[in-house]
């Protein structure tokens, strides 16, 4: 018999009850996950929240297995924490990878991405999509075209600006996404629609 099961209903009543308890300067964010790897970011404002609270849902609902961000650094539950104590940013993208399908409820205040400069470092990135509504990668990404590689999504999708080829199509909110650049750039999103 499994005595934890009324402690996590408790547990998934006080985070759910929290999650709509918001002011009216909030919004919300569903970061919906497929099953195995995933590539996500938010619009939401998390300025270095510890890995540990941002993904609690998931690691509750007994779906989270472990999240990895653009320098290596890692959160496993199950090792007391990770290599490097992962915190959360808007600033870069992060792998998730998931038992089953879930989704994420994060609340707060919106970013403006107009306004939010994201450094690319030459070589690999895991870079944030910080608009609320689809935009074409082409159109996304035009400012650092020259310097881009390639871009992939979590699929392998690629958008490759020198071979004028765009397999991804529109960059999606709640995703980040891999890039590899011949230079460091700045990166600032244009103003949601």
């Amino acid at each position: 018999m499994n005595n934890n099961k009324p402690i996590t209903l408790i547990l998934a009543l006080i985070l759910t009850s929290n999650v709509f308890a918001q002011d009216s300067n909030e919004t919300c964010q569903n970061l919906n996950f497929n099953e195995g790897w995933n590539l996500l970011s938010t619009y939401i404002e998390v300025n270095n929240e510890w890995a540990s609270d941002f993904y609690i849902p998931l690691i509750y609902a007994d779906t989270y297995i472990i999240s990895k961000d653009n320098y290596g650094q890692i959160f496993i539950p199950e090792w007391g924490g990770g290599f490097g104590w992962l915190q959360i940013n808007n600033d870069q993208g992060y792998y998730l990878k998931l038992s089953a399908s879930d989704t994420l409820i994060t609340c707060g205040v919106q970013i403006n991405p107009e306004e939010y400069p994201i450094t690319i470092e030459q070589g690999w990135n895991i870079i944030p999509y910080l608009r609320d509504t689809p935009q074409d990668a082409l159109e996304a990404l035009s400012d650092i075209a020259e310097e881009v590689v390639v871009v992939k999504d979590i699929f392998g999708m690629a958008y490759m600006p020198n071979w004028n080829y765009n397999g991804i199509g529109n960059l999606e909110p709640g995703q980040g996404y891999l890039i590899k650049m011949s230079s460091e750039q700045v990166l600032l999103y244009d103003a949601n629609d």
